[in-house]
């Protein structure tokens, strides 16, 4: 399997992101006004990183007093055309990141294993391998 030139990344990155602006935010109003009442059930994650009760206290109150019609407006408004404009104001970092990112991918790629038949334990044995590799690159591809 040959990694793809990273100097054709962004490119598709950006008219990918460009094209799928109304359907981020479609989704995101779909998820509806549950997304921030599993976020106040979930107080106890975010105030590991806080250590604070009156934090915790203070951020579920914010996060029931938030208007989801106004979430909504601003979401298909100022939020789609500003998820549309990521797709062209990005596109130097991502190609920073694809430039630093797709030589050490290729590296993975080509020392994985043979792909075996379909549904073999060497498979899986590549597809971890592969996903170990990736993740040990983390917070050195830019």
């Amino acid at each position: 399997m040959a990694v793809k030139d990273p100097s054709t990344w962004a490119q598709a990155w950006g008219s990918g992101v460009q094209s799928k602006a109304s359907t981020w935010s479609k989704n995101y109003i779909a998820a509806g006004p549950s997304i921030f009442t599993k976020a106040a059930a979930a107080v106890g994650n975010w105030q590991m990183g806080v250590s604070s009760a009156e934090a915790a206290k203070k951020y579920v109150g914010k996060l029931n007093k938030v208007n989801f019609a106004v979430v909504t407006a601003t979401v298909n408004g100022a939020g789609q055309q500003k998820y549309a404009q990521a797709g062209v104001n990005k596109q130097a970092n991502y190609q920073n990141f694809a430039n630093v990112f797709a030589p050490k991918l290729s590296s993975i790629v080509s020392a994985l294993p043979a792909r075996g038949p379909r549904g073999s334990a060497v498979n899986r044995t590549r597809l971890n391998q592969l996903l170990d590799q990736i993740e040990a690159t983390k917070g050195t591809n830019f």
